[in-house]
């Protein structure tokens, strides 16, 4: 309460009479006014202080969102980046495994034809002499193929293996576990196509290569298909 206005009562109250009763109601008044005036700034201390408070936590709210929208987004583009090269090398595997290639009949061309048929596979120059002069044409000519095959086959092996290791960050353990777990099989399946090549008498090398894709690498796919589908509906 202000001093003057105390003063003021004080004098009335000392001075007695009906002046005490006036003097009373003044205060009363005054008092009343001044808690008022009191609440009132205690309020909007609190609105302030509360206001600050719900300010602060909005913005760690909306630095949260954002930096998890970030993580969902980078993931999404990892997963989309994995698949992309998985696909690439399966494909190009499969090529090179299938236990159902064929091979056009070299023998039965003159070399005119063969030539012209050579180069609709973009070999090298050399490549192609070597076949040409080969005395056994067509098996030559098959073997030129399977290498120049696996040759994808593992360049585009490399870029998915390449690619994964550059997305580990994105990836939690399990996943990016389940994706190197894909990785092993389909390079343990270019391995033994790798051996068949080198050893052509030993057709089981060639079994393996499938077997190992076909058994084992399939279904480890189809796992990591679901995990991403999983994971882009969330």
């Amino acid at each position: 309460m202000d001093t003057n206005v105390q003063s003021i009562v004080l004098t009335i109250l000392t001075a007695g009479g009906g002046g005490a009763v006036v003097a009373f109601a003044v205060f009363k008044a005054l008092a009343a006014g001044w808690l008022e005036a009191q609440f009132s700034k205690q309020l909007e201390a609190f609105r302030h202080d509360k206001a600050k408070e719900l300010e602060h936590l909005r913005a760690e709210i909306d630095g949260a969102l954002r930096a998890r929208i970030r993580l969902q987004e980078r993931q999404f583009e990892a997963m989309l980046s994995v698949w992309e090269a998985l696909k690439s090398a399966q494909e190009k595997l499969l090529i090179s495994i299938s236990p159902l290639q064929q091979y056009s009949d070299l023998s039965r061309m003159d070399q005119a034809a063969r030539e012209e048929y050579l180069q609709s596979f973009d070999l090298q120059v050399w490549q192609m002499r070597e076949i040409l002069a080969s005395s056994d044409v067509q098996k030559s000519f098959s073997r030129m193929v399977d290498r120049k095959r696996f040759a994808e086959a593992a360049t585009a092996f490399s870029e998915l293996d390449r690619v994964t290791r550059s997305k580990e960050l994105f990836f939690e353990t399990d996943t990016f576990e389940l994706v190197r777990s894909v990785c092993d099989k389909l390079h343990g399946s270019l391995i033994s196509r790798e051996m068949a090549i080198d050893e052509p008498a030993e057709r089981s090398f060639r079994r393996e290569a499938w077997n190992e894709y076909d058994k084992e690498c399939v279904p480890l796919i189809k796992k990591l298909v679901s995990e991403f589908r999983g994971k882009m509906a969330n």
